[in-house]
């Protein structure tokens, strides 16, 4: 029986163990990627809840409902009405702010 070889781009061959072995690195170099824009993101997300809490929560909220599918009901309308009122008060209260500020 012939052992079973594969020819890379360059034209070395290479056995399964090899193959297997280069697999398994990838993949690890994958999950350490994974881990590390994980811990990034919570550390984002925790740098946001001490700066702006209220405003992280509700984009938690916004988008958990929007990838949990969202829940057509009687009740939606109103609150995302309710959350764009909230925002836009937000962003005008800004603005004026620091046009006070800037004077």
């Amino acid at each position: 029986m012939r052992a079973i070889e594969t020819r890379s781009v360059l034209g070395a061959s290479r056995g399964p163990c090899q193959i297997a072995a280069e697999l398994e690195a990838s993949a690890q170099s994958f999950l350490r990627a994974v881990e590390s824009a994980g811990h990034e993101i919570g550390d984002l997300v925790r740098e946001r809840m001490e700066r702006k809490p209220y405003r992280t929560l509700g984009m938690a909220l916004g988008l958990g409902y929007v990838l949990g599918g969202g829940s057509p009901s009687r009740l939606t309308g109103p609150l995302v009405l309710a959350a764009a009122r909230i925002a836009l008060a937000g962003a005008v209260r800004g603005i004026v702010e620091r046009s006070v500020d800037s004077r």
